[in-house]
Order: C-alpha cells, then structure tokens, then sequence
C-alpha cells in the first residue's frame, strides 16, 4: 500500500506550529507584562500610603517635642534680652558707685 502525499493547505507545518506557538507565547507574555505592570503600580501605591501614614505618624509624635524646642527657644530670646538689661543696669550701678566712693574720698 503507498501512501499518497499532497500539498493540502490543512496540514501543520512546522513553520505554521512555530509561528502560532509564537503568536501565542507573545500574547502570553504581553498579558504577563500587562499583570506585572498593574502589581507594581499596587505595591508602588501601597508603598506611597504606607510612607504617608509613616511620616504623618512621626510628624505627629514630633510635634509636642518640636513646641517645646520652640518654647525653649522663645524662653531663651527672652533671657538673653533680660540678662542684657540686668547688665546694663549692674555697669551703671558701678560706675554710680565708684563715683560716689570718689566723691567720700575726695
């Protein structure tokens, strides 16, 4: 018995199996992307608001320390500027006081 053989348009050819293998897999793999696109955008997003409410909650825990710095630094101007006027008073109350002691030695 002899086998017939002919050029029909129906049969696989390796060329035909390459190229539908690769037309799928390069389906397969834009679908893969697209997946691997959208999770990164979900974890980029949840890294952003896990930053946000990290950073809120340490902005918040530095808040009293940061208005007591201020205060500190407020209160500092303050005696800076007092002790600049004691100053000046005890420089004229010495120099009043080494004239009168001139004048009782006189």
């Amino acid at each position: 018995m002899k086998v017939k053989t002919t050029k029909s348009s129906n049969l696989v050819t390796k060329a035909f199996f390459k190229r539908e293998l690769k037309q799928e897999l390069d389906q397969e793999l834009r679908i893969f992307e697209i997946r691997i696109d959208i999770k990164l955008d979900d974890l980029r997003r949840e890294i952003d608001d896990n930053a946000k409410k990290y950073r809120d909650e340490i902005l918040t825990a530095l808040d009293p320390t940061v208005k007591e710095l201020k205060d500190a630094h407020e209160e500092r101007t303050i005696v800076a500027h007092q002790v600049a006027e004691v100053r000046d008073s005890v420089d004229d109350h010495e120099q009043r006081i080494t004239r009168l002691e001139n004048k009782q030695i006189v």
